[in-house]
């Protein structure tokens, strides 16, 4: 199950629709983006080794697991060309990212350290299980992520959220 459900994280955060983080005239339940489904594989490899020391905790982790994958799956389109994304050589790509990562010339702290993270996270799962169905998805997302700008401010979609809102009070 625990395959299965990485394997979904993998695949949502590869196919991630990411005109849902552009967008402003959505409610605040639709704001979406790469950290949704970063989440999911970030959880996915805290979740492995905690539950391999306290396995009683394998229901609420695996759970939970299922919550991000059913979450994120609104927000994909399965429609996107992406074998541009992919990785063939798994060791040099984890490799030659985290290089990358001490030398990102990230502005903001917070993007650079999550950047890290997820990295993190995913060479972990990559190295406990190397030849797992789920590696060609995980490491595809994780270079798109990595080579994809991220939407920074969202100043519309916060106006527009705040104002709807206010006008619930009438």
């Amino acid at each position: 199950l625990f395959d299965a459900l990485l394997g979904t994280a993998a695949w949502n955060m590869l196919y991630f629709d990411r005109s849902y983080e552009q967008r402003s005239d959505r409610p605040v339940s639709d704001n979406v983006g790469w950290l949704d489904f970063t989440h999911a594989i970030t959880f996915a490899e805290a979740a492995k080794a905690l539950c391999e020391k306290v396995p009683d905790l394998w229901p609420q982790a695996l759970l939970q697991m299922a919550c991000f994958a059913g979450r994120n799956s609104d927000y994909v389109d399965p429609h996107q060309d992406l074998t541009s994304w992919s990785v063939t050589n798994a060791d040099a790509f984890f490799t030659e990212t985290g290089y990358g990562l001490f030398d990102h010339g990230q502005f903001e702290h917070i993007v650079s350290c999550h950047l890290v993270k997820t990295w993190a996270a995913a060479r972990a799962l990559y190295q406990g299980d190397p030849k797992a169905d789920w590696v060609p998805d995980l490491t595809a997302s994780l270079n798109r992520f990595f080579n994809t700008p991220l939407k920074r401010r969202h100043s519309r979609r916060t106006a527009r959220q705040s104002l709807a809102f206010v006008a619930l009070e009438g």
